[in-house]
C-alpha cells in the first residue's frame, strides 16, 4: 500500500514503519522541537552553571593574586626601597612599554614637565641671581 507522496503532513514524503530519508523526523515536528528543547534547556542549565563556577574560581584567584601584588609592593617598594607606591607604578608602566612606545611617553612627560616648570628654581633668591645671570650675558655682547 503506498502512501500519499504529495501530502502536506509531517509524514510528508515518508514510507510507514521505516525511517526516514536524509535525517528527517519519524516522530514529527513538535515532538521532536520539544524533546530538542528539553535536551537544550539541560544543557544550557548545565553550561551557566558551569560558568558561574568558573567566574567565581577566577575572581578568587584574581583577589589572591591582587594581594600578593599588594603585599609585594609594600614590602619591596615601599618597605625596602622607600619608595611611594603611586611613584613606582609610574615607571611600571614605562617598564611595560615597548621601546618607541617608552621614548614618546618620555618625550610627553618631558613636554609636561617644561609646560610646567618643573625641576626650574622655585625661591625668589636663586631666580633673581639667574635672571641677573641672563640679563648680564645680553648686555655684554662679549660674554
Amino acid at each position: 500500500m503506498a502512501q500519499n507522496l504529495s501530502s502536506n503532513g509531517p509524514a510528508e514524503g515518508r514510507r510507514r514503519g521505516r525511517p526516514p530519508k536524509n535525517g528527517g523526523n519519524p516522530y514529527g515536528d513538535a515532538l521532536a522541537e520539544q524533546i530538542h528543547t528539553e535536551t537544550n534547556m539541560s544543557n544550557r542549565g548545565e553550561i551557566i552553571r558551569g560558568v558561574y563556577r568558573g567566574l567565581a574560581n577566577l575572581e578568587a584567584e584574581r583577589k589572591r593574586i591582587g594581594r600578593e601584588i599588594s603585599e609585594l609592593k609594600q614590602k619591596r617598594v615601599k618597605g625596602d626601597l622607600g619608595m611611594q607606591i603611586v611613584d613606582f607604578n609610574i615607571g611600571y608602566r614605562l617598564y611595560q612599554l615597548e621601546h618607541e612606545d617608552r621614548d614618546e611617553c618620555l618625550d610627553t612627560i618631558r613636554e609636561c614637565f617644561n609646560a610646567l616648570g618643573v625641576g626650574e628654581q622655585v625661591n625668589w633668591v636663586s631666580a633673581m641671581e639667574t635672571r641677573r645671570t641672563e640679563s648680564q650675558a645680553t648686555d655684554d655682547p662679549g660674554a
